[in-house]
């Protein structure tokens, strides 16, 4: 969840900062190796193991934010990919996203440039 959370704020930070500028360094230093790492640590179904964990939900997370920002970003790492799709198939999430509780966007408060 760590490694998460380091990601996130700098995600998160590149948001509100100058986003245009900031996106292309962003992508070309820091989602790559970020993205080699998530997937080299994945070595099962899940992030913790075959079961899922709170762990599951906060890299589902940083992943689907990732493909917002730069879509097509996890087409190079299958156990990724894969994650991804566990994941929303769950039963519960998948009931989520279908209903009308599921904001997509914004990503950010009103203040980001990147919403």
């Amino acid at each position: 969840i760590e490694q998460c959370n380091d990601f996130d704020s700098g995600l998160t930070g590149m948001c509100y900062r100058d986003y245009e500028k900031g996106r292309d360094a962003w992508v070309a230093n820091k989602l790559g190796r970020a993205l080699e790492k998530f997937e080299a640590g994945l070595s099962s179904d899940f992030a913790a193991g075959d079961h899922v964990t709170v762990a599951d939900f906060k890299l589902y997370e940083e992943l689907d934010k990732s493909r917002i920002i730069e879509p097509g970003c996890l087409g190079p790492y299958p156990r990724l990919s894969a994650f991804m799709v566990r994941v929303a198939a769950l039963p519960r999430i998948t009931a989520y996203m279908a209903s009308g509780d599921c904001i997509e966007r914004p990503l950010n408060n009103p203040h980001a440039q990147f919403k």
